[in-house]
């Protein structure tokens, strides 16, 4: 019997190293455990993070959608209330916390024997900390309930499993964290004016941008630009002699636009106009999320949340009801399976980045 624990332990230590996320994770200990323990199919719940709505990872050739299925019966789920405020090292096994004679429990049961045809399950709660919280259960549908030979094989695999979950959800956020400086972190360029304030030099990095932010081609000098320009640093048509540097801040759907103009000589009497840009935050970095549901608004809206902007400020910039912003919010957390501004974005992040590694 030591042998074969000692068998599985290196199993199960080759795969958490080598699994890069729950779905792989969970297709190799299901191959891994199903060599040494009888049952039909084995699901991952997780409530991470920011993240209000469990998320169910099973195989993904079992026959049906659990993670789908089981929103179903989750507000009636004793044995996963059980579950979530449980301790690693803990079992929790059907048969003991679903009681016939309770009609919620008789509801479960029978919706998961009708949906999934399983009679049995044992779950096992994995958390890491209050706000990253894993469980495994085994499922079977037919034979015994789970019980102590199942309970004592498992007992040696679990430290292994629960230490990755710990990795992951180190790893998650130090990669929302990540992510969320990346996104906030400003777009930066410039470009050169003469006295006359005609265009010097306009690297090609710097049209892009102001073309992105502007909603389409700007010419050597977009408008608005011209305009703050002739309005702070003009004499009679030219560049003034002394002054600056001038500041400009704008704001559009696409982002916060800070402008800075400062004066730099350029040899004998000549001079120059450097402008500096800086552009947080640009709306079509959340486009891809439209994948999994977000309506267009609904991007839109998200597009504000790195710049820290108020629902007011969001509700002014959209030229929409600041109720209709927070409808916005509400809609796209319950796809993300969160709520609260922090909790979208991060979300947001998260799968953002997981649709960008599936389809590069």
């Amino acid at each position: 019997m030591l042998e074969r624990y000692a068998k599985a332990i290196l199993e199960v230590s080759e795969v958490v190293t080598v699994a890069n996320d729950l779905q792989g994770l969970v297709e190799l200990l299901h191959d891994i455990l199903g060599r040494y323990l009888d049952f039909d199919w084995l699901a991952l719940f997780t409530i991470l993070k920011y993240e209000t709505r469990i998320n169910v990872t099973t195989r993904l050739d079992i026959g049906f959608n659990w993670d789908e299925l089981y929103q179903d019966i989750a507000p009636f789920d004793e044995l996963g209330r059980a579950a979530v405020s449980g301790q690693p090292g803990q079992f929790l096994f059907s048969q003991v916390v679903f009681n016939p004679r309770r009609d919620h429990d008789v509801f479960v049961m029978d919706y998961i024997k009708h949906k999934c045809d399983t009679c049995h399950c044992m779950v096992m709660p994995l958390r890491v900390d209050a706000a990253n919280i894993f469980t495994l259960g085994l499922y079977r549908s037919h034979g015994l309930p789970f019980g102590p030979t199942e309970q004592t094989f498992m007992q040696h695999i679990l430290p292994l499993i629960h230490s990755k979950f710990k990795t992951m959800a180190l790893l998650r956020e130090i990669d929302l964290r990540t992510a969320i400086c990346e996104l906030s972190e400003p777009q930066t360029c410039s470009m050169l004016l003469d006295e006359r304030f005609k265009v010097a030099d306009l690297p090609d990095n710097t049209r892009r941008m102001l073309e992105r932010f502007y909603g389409g081609p700007v010419g050597d000098l977009p408008p608005a630009i011209a305009t703050w320009l002739r309005s702070c640093a003009a004499c009679q048509g030219r560049l003034v002699m002394l002054g600056g540097p001038w500041k400009l801040q704008q704001v559009s759907p696409v982002g916060r636009l800070e402008s800075q103009a400062c004066i730099l000589p350029a040899g004998g009497s000549k001079r120059l106009l450097l402008l500096q840009f800086a552009l947080h935050g640009r709306k079509d970095d959340f486009s891809a999320l439209a994948r999994i549901g977000l309506s267009r608004r609904e991007l839109e809206v998200l597009s504000f949340l790195p710049l820290g902007y108020s629902n007011i400020q969001i509700a002014s910039a959209l030229e929409i009801g600041e109720v209709t912003v927070k409808k916005h919010l509400r809609n796209a957390g319950d796809k993300l399976g969160v709520s609260g501004k922090t909790g979208i974005l991060y979300a947001a992040m998260h799968r953002l980045r997981e649709i960008e590694t599936r389809f590069e």
